[in-house]
């Protein structure tokens, strides 16, 4: 509460001139995420994951104490980092778009990112090109990077088939009622164990982009600010690639 005063008065007196954007400081920020395995999850009530663990290095290597992180649904999180000053939302993968026209600020990588189109193995769908694929049904989740990309090809978005979550998709996918789902391939797998489906079943059918998913901050984050937390999580080098082995082996 005191945090969100603090955040509230701050965006009060910018507006009226009296408080340069500059005065945001990393103890200020709302840090936003999802639950998406192995990267930022819950287990028995604990948030955990690469994400998390490094941002944690990062708050004590710039010598701030563990902030709070709020857990939302990736469109939620995602429509408050478009609107809402003060935001970082994580991981984020960083597209063309979100660059250019989103222009939101980055901070990373964090990890590498694959985002694909997964098929059932018995569907034996083959795609020649990225165009193979409008005529088929595919699920996204709602902003999600998967989306994006598709988005960008040129896909028409009233033929995705769009979720708040992995799991709504990935029984839809089961099932046929949709033949194509867009989403990093790290955490399709680790959804599918989760749920019970065995990923023997499924198949990479198209690889929509090799990236690097990141700290996206609002567009309105002070340059500054970016470029500290950017410095200290150089600095963390040796420690990220030691997470990234903890959980990615």
């Amino acid at each position: 509460m005191k945090r969100l005063s603090v955040f509230i008065a701050a965006m009060i007196l910018n507006f009226l001139g009296v408080l340069p954007v500059c005065a945001l400081d990393v103890d200020q920020i709302i840090y936003m995420t999802e639950e998406n395995a192995p990267t930022n999850y819950t287990e028995n009530g604990e948030l955990k994951g690469v994400s998390v663990e490094l941002l944690k290095l990062i708050w004590a290597e710039m010598g701030y104490p563990e902030q709070k992180i709020e857990v939302l649904p990736w469109p939620r999180g995602y429509r408050r980092l478009q609107r809402e000053p003060g935001t970082c939302l994580f991981v984020t993968t960083k597209t063309k778009s979100r660059d250019e026209q989103e222009k939101f600020k980055w901070a990373g990588p964090v990890k590498p990112n694959d985002i694909v189109l997964f098929a059932r193995k018995d569907r034996k769908i083959k795609l020649n090109s990225l165009d193979d694929a409008k005529k088929y049904k595919i699920g996204t989740v709602i902003n999600d990077a998967g989306e994006t990309l598709l988005l960008e090809a040129g896909f028409d978005i009233d033929i995705l088939d769009r979720t708040p979550s992995v799991a709504p998709n990935l029984r839809k996918l089961n099932v046929d009622r949709i033949d194509l789902f867009a989403k990093n391939q790290d955490y399709v797998i680790w959804e599918m164990k989760a749920n019970g489906f065995n990923p023997e079943d499924y198949e990479v059918v198209w690889t929509l982009s090799k990236s690097f998913q990141y700290y996206a901050f609002h567009k309105d984050t002070p340059q500054e600010l970016i470029d500290r937390f950017q410095k200290a999580l150089d600095k963390l080098e040796d420690k990220r690639i030691e997470i990234l082995n903890k959980y990615l082996k």
